[in-house]
């Protein structure tokens, strides 16, 4: 429970907890993640080795580049586990916002849960919607996305981790996790903090760690 505690957000933990355990009588078994009965054949593998070395030469392996280095900076960032793991979600696109849920087969009220004007993607969710645009722009780093050439979140994450430095975006991770701390309280407990207060909060977590 203290490492559930550390890197996830309560309502995550409460459905963590509640996945089943794997049956501990069967054995776990090596598969080959490459073909559909899991059984390694030497061409399957000669395959995988030439689709890889494609991917590694696309753009003469600057994307590859580009890739490593923000994984680093996000990793060596002075914030809570439960900061940069959000973090990371959100760069893999990984995040349970509803447009990703019902990709998923949930099936539910896609709308952004605060103003009920577009789907919730992560986009919207940080970039598009007036109250993140509000937020951010009254925390100290003053962002205004509408004066920015990126459409896309994840694209001006990356961005900034790439050109800001360290305490720049220690900011943008805590006040990224205040931010979707307040959506989880607005849905899940019907209740709404003032854009000041997620602020102030985001502010003092990280200052007190």
């Amino acid at each position: 429970m203290d490492s559930l505690n550390q890197n996830f957000l309560p309502f995550e933990i409460d459905q963590i907890i509640r996945i089943p355990l794997n049956n501990p009588t069967h054995e776990d078994e090596l598969i080959w993640a490459y073909n559909n009965n899991g059984s390694y054949i030497v061409k399957f593998g000669y395959h995988a080795i030439c689709q890889w070395s494609e991917q590694e030469t696309d753009n003469s392996g600057s994307s590859i580049i580009i890739q490593d280095t923000i994984q680093n900076k996000l990793w060596k960032q002075n914030i809570p586990p439960k900061q940069a793991n959000l973090f990371w979600r959100i760069l893999h696109s990984g995040m349970p916002v509803k447009s990703n849920l019902m990709k998923r087969g949930i099936w539910l009220e896609p709308l952004c849960p605060r103003c009920g004007k577009e789907v919730e993607t992560i986009t919207h969710l940080f970039m598009q919607c007036e109250w993140a645009q509000r937020t951010w722009f009254a925390s100290p780093l003053t962002v205004q996305f509408h004066h920015m050439q990126h459409g896309n979140f994840i694209e001006w994450l990356k961005h900034q981790i790439r050109h800001e430095n360290q305490y720049s975006m220690e900011m943008i991770s805590t006040l990224i996790y205040g931010i979707w701390n307040d959506r989880n309280n607005l849905v899940f407990q019907n209740r709404d903090l003032p854009i000041s207060e997620v602020i102030n909060k985001s502010m003092k977590a990280l200052t007190d760690y």
